[in-house]
């Protein structure tokens, strides 16, 4: 493993020729100094390295890594690195970036999502706002989705303020589909139409 644990994924924090770090630039995922992370990105996954340091990204208890490892992931379309993903969304400040990243690579997610309320609620407001979200987005969970919803435990997390995540989880799903057609790349979807 190469210095920090991130290896050939440094440069991707990196301003360089941006205008701000390029971990930053992933937030929002505006104006072309995404672009130019995802090609930091693209050259960073052809590493011997990468595998490793991918899944570091993500064990990492900083949000600025998450938002590197899930772009990083759903470049290399990775759904096995989805049970890191899991194991960070709950923590992470970046949850509905993680979020989205589970969208598009979870093969699981229907399971996944019905196991993360199953026992209780895991994981902040945010998570729990930005999971709720991706969950609406499956026609098979709007049921299920509705129930929860509904849960006292799940209204009381979700009245202590989920800091725009809702909105956040819509717009880097639009922001990753465009930045990846910009670029001539394909998104992962793994799960059945």
């Amino acid at each position: 493993m190469l210095l920090g644990g991130f290896g050939p994924f440094l440069s991707a924090f990196e301003q360089g020729e941006l205008e701000m770090p390029g971990y930053l630039e992933l937030l929002h995922l505006r104006g072309p100094g995404a672009a130019v992370v995802l090609r930091r990105i693209l050259i960073a996954l052809q590493h011997r390295d990468a595998e490793p340091c991918l899944r570091a990204l993500f064990a990492d208890a900083n949000w600025r890594p998450h938002l590197v490892g899930g772009l990083a992931a759903l470049a290399r379309g990775a759904p096995d690195v989805c049970g890191s993903i899991w194991q960070a969304v709950g923590r992470s400040w970046a949850a509905p970036q993680l979020a989205v990243a589970l969208f598009f690579l979870e093969p699981g997610l229907a399971a996944g999502l019905r196991a993360q309320f199953a026992g209780g609620l895991v994981g902040s407001p945010k998570a729990i706002a930005s999971l709720l979200e991706i969950a609406g987005w499956l026609p098979e969970l709007r049921e299920w989705r509705a129930q929860t919803l509904a849960r006292q435990d799940v209204r009381a997390a979700l009245s202590a303020g989920v800091d725009h995540a809702v909105a956040l989880v819509s717009d880097w799903r639009a922001g990753v589909e465009a930045l990846f057609g910009g670029e001539g790349l394909t998104l992962p979807r793994v799960r059945p139409a």
